[in-house]
């Protein structure tokens, strides 16, 4: 006969029949509902945005970009006003295959499905590329956008908006209907514009379910939303929104097989409504570094990630549902919105010192990510060429970006200037490989059974089998736990004592052997068959 503790009945192996195979069965059910997961692929998406020819390079000598859509031909022409993208009013075709010209005829050309002219509209690029992606989060799934190009091409235009807007300023007195307006003008960026979006479609649907509670009990949907805003300087990962006073070093650690990797020590603040939201992006924004050069006056000097992360939870409610069937669903996903530094000639940028090193530093990260996209993009080699993930930190910070389980959109700023035709090439050679980079569509759910009510009925049913046993052999025995206690856990109470009860040791029992167990210090008592 094999000896066992008093109390090893409260192990899973030796529990009474009734509760072991309860217990089995609902933790078995919980593992094989705690995630269901959809996987697909999707290729990375690429939008090629023509900024207009600034103000000192206006001549239409300079220009060397031709767009052909179809059979239709328009040379890029510069709106009057200099890096305005929003008031030219001439008509811009999109969703057409488009052929981008360099040079003239025997120039580089490249073909792309989504390309806007110098005359697109910010509320054009995020009503038609931007806003899906914003559904695709709040159903589940991650999602980035990635503004790559030269300095001085428009990405931190497009990502943020007009430099100097009204959002960023008044944000304080701003009240909600002219927070709303403000950011409907055209001025405003991608990321304001999502922001506000991704607030109001978690709203309807809260309200939702708030109405149909109402009309049939079904479940209750809860959401919580935290932003994260990093910069990397150099190779140094800063926070944008933590105090001087929180301000700690931040390291990345990479997660298990299939997760991306996670910044440690990084803020993340929770945010209950836009207005909080663009209040900690503008107050990243400021600590941003940028610095002035001969290419662009307000140069970002950094790579910029703002991160929205969206937990939602819905949990089934009404009379049919007892608090032990209770099942709460849980998604969380993540939005990436990404504004790396522009590459920049040193002879052309005329920058010294500290700002030529910075620009070195940028160029760096920037051909680890090339070297990234071309591993990824190449269709003959992918899944057998190794990706030099871990050569740059801005590539580990953007694995689940590229080649991960994000829903990707990529914008490819250039400009048309005769001066820049040649980072302009380079930079949709690297949206060419990027469109050809696969990445994982998943859907992560977790639906598991409500874990602290599966385990408080567990010490229910074991305290009150405790008193059944005590009171049925062991009514003058003195154990180490009081009488009063167990009945406190069997009635379902928290098991909170003023002072920290010890854990039964296995010394104050004597192993039970042919169906006798012996008590220490009192005299030995037999069970009847099934009791043992």
């Amino acid at each position: 006969h094999k000896e066992v503790s008093f109390f090893t009945f409260c192990t899973l192996d030796s529990m009474p029949s009734y509760i072991n195979h309860e217990t089995k069965n609902k933790r078995e059910e919980s593992r094989s509902h705690h995630r269901k997961v959809a996987v697909g692929k999707n290729a990375v998406e690429v939008i090629v945005r023509v900024r207009p020819s600034r103000s000192n390079k206006g001549a239409s000598s300079s220009r060397c970009v031709e767009l052909h859509y179809d059979d239709l031909l328009r040379k890029v022409s510069s709106p009057q006003n200099g890096f305005d993208m929003t008031t030219s009013q001439s008509p811009s075709i999109e969703n057409s295959d488009c052929t981008i010209q360099f040079g003239g005829k025997d120039g580089a050309s490249f073909k792309f499905n989504h390309v806007l002219d110098e005359s697109s509209k910010q509320l054009q690029i995020y009503r038609d590329h931007i806003s899906p992606l914003v559904h695709i989060c709040v159903g589940g799934r991650n999602a980035s956008i990635v503004a790559y190009g030269q300095t001085g091409s428009g990405k931190t235009h497009t990502i943020m908006g007009k430099s100097g807007d009204n959002m960023l300023h008044a944000l304080e007195e701003s009240t909600d209907e002219v927070l709303h307006s403000t950011i409907d003008s055209d001025s405003s960026g991608i990321l304001p514009r999502a922001l506000l979006d991704l607030f109001c479609e978690l709203k309807k649907l809260k309200q939702q379910s708030i109405n149909e509670t109402r009309q049939a009990s079904l479940y209750s949907f809860e959401y919580e939303i935290r932003v994260q805003f990093l910069e990397l300087y150099g190779e140094e990962i800063r926070d944008l929104i933590c105090s001087d006073m929180q301000r700690t070093r931040l390291t990345i650690r990479d997660g298990k097989e299939g997760e991306e990797p996670e910044v440690i020590g990084a803020c993340r603040r929770k945010v209950n409504s836009a207005k909080e939201a663009l209040s900690l992006l503008k107050e990243g924004t400021i600590r941003r570094v940028t610095g002035p050069t001969e290419m662009n006056a307000n140069s970002s000097r950094s790579h910029a990630i703002f991160t929205v992360l969206l937990k939602q939870t819905k949990t089934p409610i009404g009379n049919e549902m007892s608090e032990n069937n209770a099942v709460i669903e849980t998604t969380k996903s993540k939005f990436h919105f990404v504004d790396l530094a522009g590459s920049e000639r040193q002879k052309r940028s005329m920058t010294k010192g500290k700002r030529m090193q910075e620009g070195i530093s940028i160029n760096q990260g920037l051909l680890v990510l090339g070297n990234v996209i071309s591993a990824l993009g190449d269709a003959k080699k992918r899944g057998k060429a190794f990706v030099p993930y871990r050569d740059s930190k801005l590539t580990r910070m953007l694995k689940g970006s590229l080649g991960g389980d994000h829903k990707t959109t990529m914008i490819a700023c250039i400009s048309p200037s005769m001066p820049d035709m040649e980072e302009s090439i380079s930079t949709l050679r690297y949206a060419t490989r990027a469109r050809n980079i696969q990445n994982k569509d998943i859907l992560k759910v977790e639906t598991k059974s409500t874990i602290l009510v599966d385990l408080k009925s567990n010490v229910i049913a074991l305290a009150k089998e405790v008193l059944r046993m005590k009171d049925k052999y062991y009514a003058q025995t003195e154990g180490p736990y009081e009488i009063s206690f167990l009945q406190y856990l069997a009635s379902g109470g928290i098991p909170i004592p003023q002072e920290r009860m010890p854990p039964p040791s296995l010394d104050s029992y004597v192993g039970v052997s042919s169906s006798t167990l012996s008590y220490a210090g009192n005299s030995t008592k037999s069970f009847p068959d099934g009791d043992s």
